[in-house]
């Protein structure tokens, strides 16, 4: 693993803007996410972007190059990443120790075109990355410290987890189309009956209750996610050939 300390701020907004994840904020916004809390590392085959059992609370976005998710102790991918994607996310809203291993694997030779576009729009912005470093890296990512949670108005805090959220969505609906696939279980998500009311409540909430409302949403989520891998690592071995 190695910084990358040679790009500009203006450099580092850019990719901020290609970034899907950061679309729906402001311009103002982008820029206070491109300032000193955003930081960018590359790394090679082999090596690891979080280790299982750690108290790093870093939020990640891959830029180039590919990992797998994997838990300690198995060698069954619960997820593969692909530039866009978004992981790291329990310690970073919870605190709590990390639950995974994400290491730097080969990119795949398959790449849907949303990825191919992606990869595209950063190639410009990334080039003097993999021209610095020999041997070249093969996975670049951006991080976020948790203490930028603190510097955000409450607005754009709230904004912020409901991309993670989102980002969850699309992870549960994977894995839970995934697991069908394999097992024929559909297992459900469980809302409790106060965040249910919460949901459904006619009045328009304070930005108070919208940000409680959100993290609950977000550990309940986080909850499904984790019995999720579980009953995805419990699969019998020949349903994973």
């Amino acid at each position: 693993m190695q910084e990358i300390s040679h790009l500009t701020q203006e450099q580092i907004l850019n990719i901020v803007k290609i970034l899907p994840f950061f679309a729906p904020f402001s311009p103002i916004e982008q820029e206070l996410f491109a300032g000193e809390h955003a930081r960018i590392f590359c790394y090679r085959t082999g090596e690891f972007l979080i280790q299982e059992g750690t108290d790093d609370h870093t939020l990640f976005l891959l830029l180039a190059g590919a990992a797998s998710v994997v838990k300690e102790g198995t060698s069954i991918p619960l997820a593969l990443l692909e530039p866009g994607d978004m992981f790291g996310e329990v310690g970073f809203l919870t605190q709590r120790k990390r639950t995974t291993n994400v290491i730097v694997h080969p990119a795949s030779l398959e790449a849907t075109p949303a990825q191919i576009e992606l990869a595209a729009a950063l190639a410009e912005p990334l080039q003097s990355v993999y021209t610095t470093f020999d041997p070249p890296t093969t996975t670049v990512a951006m991080q976020f410290q948790r203490a930028i949670l603190q510097q955000q108005e409450r607005e754009t805090r709230i904004q912020l987890k409901k991309n993670i959220i989102q980002c969850l969505l699309t992870r549960v609906d994977t894995m839970h189309e995934r697991l069908t696939r394999l097992t024929g279980c559909t297992p459900l998500l469980t809302i409790d009956a106060d965040l249910d009311a919460a949901l459904h409540q006619e009045q328009t909430p304070s930005l108070a209750l919208l940000e409680e409302t959100t993290d609950r949403i977000v550990e309940q989520l986080l909850a499904f996610v984790e019995d999720l891998n579980h009953r995805w690592i419990a699969a019998p071995s020949s349903a994973h050939a």
